[in-house]
């Protein structure tokens, strides 16, 4: 029993040292991308408009899974 809640324990855990991340990227790719996109050409092609806090952190979220997706593959001889 106690070896089953430190192994719940090490999950919550986990989990919230990961969410604690996701929130922490967030904010640097919002300000990213509302100060560096937007302003000048990208406005006026584009129409694009400043992203929120939770389109930041979706957009985290699928860059996350390409790169990983990319780095997944291996060559073979």
């Amino acid at each position: 029993m106690e070896t089953l809640l430190k192994a719940v324990g090490a999950i919550v855990v986990f989990i919230g040292l990961v969410a604690l991340l996701a929130v922490l990227t967030a904010y640097p790719t919002k300000w990213v991308v509302n100060y560096l996109f937007t302003p000048g050409i990208l406005t006026v092609l584009f129409g694009t408009a400043k992203i929120g806090f939770w389109q930041a952190l979706a957009l985290n979220f699928i860059t996350g899974l390409a790169r990983g997706t990319a780095s997944a593959t291996t060559k073979e001889k």
